[in-house]
């Protein structure tokens, strides 16, 4: 059951990677960087979500992944992405 738990998790992780670089051009058509409003939702321990939000610039989808890989997809469009990062619970 933990390795099928395991391999889903990743098969997740690995389309939402895809579906970002796929549906996310790092760049725009005249060589410059995208830029994205990023929406950064955290989750405490008490289910409370804390809300940020900041404007970033992507100049390699690889950089941006390795900075947020621990928080999750939540939405994604051409102007904003909002990620999740929910408290584990043990």
């Amino acid at each position: 059951m933990a390795v099928m738990i395991r391999w889903c998790t990743l098969l997740f992780v690995c389309s939402s990677v895809l579906t970002f670089s796929t549906h996310q051009a790092p760049t725009t058509n005249d060589g410059n960087p995208a830029e994205y409003e990023l929406i950064l939702q955290q989750e405490d321990k008490d289910g409370n979500i804390k809300t940020e939000r900041k404007k970033i610039t992507v100049w390699a989808v690889e950089d941006f992944w390795s900075e947020y890989r621990d928080w999750e997809i939540i939405d994604q469009n051409q102007s904003r992405i909002i990620l999740r990062k929910s408290h584990k619970r043990s």
